[in-house]
C-alpha cells in the first residue's frame, strides 16, 4: 500500500460577511495538492467562537463540498457561516479546515489564525 499523501487545507480567516442584515461570521476553505496525485478533495470548514472560559465552541452552519485543489472562486468554496444573534462586541473566531482527498488515502487539517471580529453568536 503507498503512503498516504499530505493535502494542505487552506482557510481564509474569519471575517463579518456582506450578507446581512443582521451581519453574519463567515469562513471559506479551498486546499492545495502537495504531493497528492489526486485533484479532488472533499473540504470542510467549520467555525469556532471563542469563550472567555479559553475554550473554543463549534458554531454554526459547517461548510462542505468536493472541489479540485486551487484557488477556485469563492462561491464555489465550502462556506462556514452563523448569524451574529447577540451582537456586534468583539469575539475571537477561526476556522477548521479538513481535507480527505477522493481516489488516494489523504487527509489533513489546518486551524486558522484567530481573528477579533465584531460579532457574536
Amino acid at each position: 500500500m503507498p503512503p498516504p499523501c499530505d493535502p494542505i487545507p487552506k482557510g481564509d480567516y474569519a471575517h463579518v460577511s456582506s450578507k446581512g442584515p443582521p451581519p453574519q461570521v463567515s469562513a471559506h476553505a479551498y486546499w492545495e495538492k502537495n504531493n497528492c496525485k489526486v485533484n479532488k478533495a472533499l473540504v470542510t470548514v467549520q467555525l469556532q467562537e471563542y469563550y472567555s472560559n479559553g475554550t473554543w465552541k463549534n458554531k454554526g452552519t459547517l461548510g462542505s463540498k468536493t472541489i479540485p485543489s486551487g484557488k477556485i472562486p469563492l462561491a464555489k468554496r465550502p462556506n462556514g457561516r452563523d448569524t451574529c444573534t447577540k451582537g456586534t462586541a468583539l469575539t475571537g473566531w477561526r476556522s477548521v479546515v479538513w481535507v480527505g482527498t477522493i481516489g488516494e488515502f489523504g487527509l489533513n487539517e489546518e486551524t486558522t489564525p484567530a481573528q477579533n471580529i465584531h460579532c457574536r453568536v
